[in-house]
């Protein structure tokens, strides 16, 4: 990741950069072959975000769809857990019932 100090630099640089170009492209003769230049960086920018833009866009999709399966496996998890809490509790009634004619039942 990138640093506060780091991002300064290049802030900087930036501007410098922004600066000879201005100066280059207002008062020398080489005005039109430097727009060129920056149309031409513009679009390949340009192209750059947008195929990143895809990709992300791509990695949301894988990401919501792992999303759904584990909510679906979740609800299975529940479900199963719900039934086997049903078990246990008609088991555990079983044997108190079991329990009690035990009790009731003369010895």
């Amino acid at each position: 990741m990138v640093g506060s100090s780091e991002k300064s630099v290049y802030a900087f640089v930036s501007v410098v950069v922004i600066i000879v170009y201005a100066y280059l492209m207002f008062f020398t003769e080489f005005s039109v072959l430097l727009l060129k230049i920056a149309i031409f960086v513009g679009a390949i920018c340009g192209v750059r975000i947008w195929m990143d833009m895809n990709t992300l866009e791509k990695r949301i999709a894988g990401i919501e769809s792992i999303l759904e399966q584990m909510d679906k496996r979740l609800n299975h998890l529940e479900s199963e857990d719900t039934e086997k809490s049903k078990e246990w509790t008609e088991s555990e009634i079983n044997k108190v019932k079991a329990f009690l004619l035990e009790l009731e039942s003369p010895a």
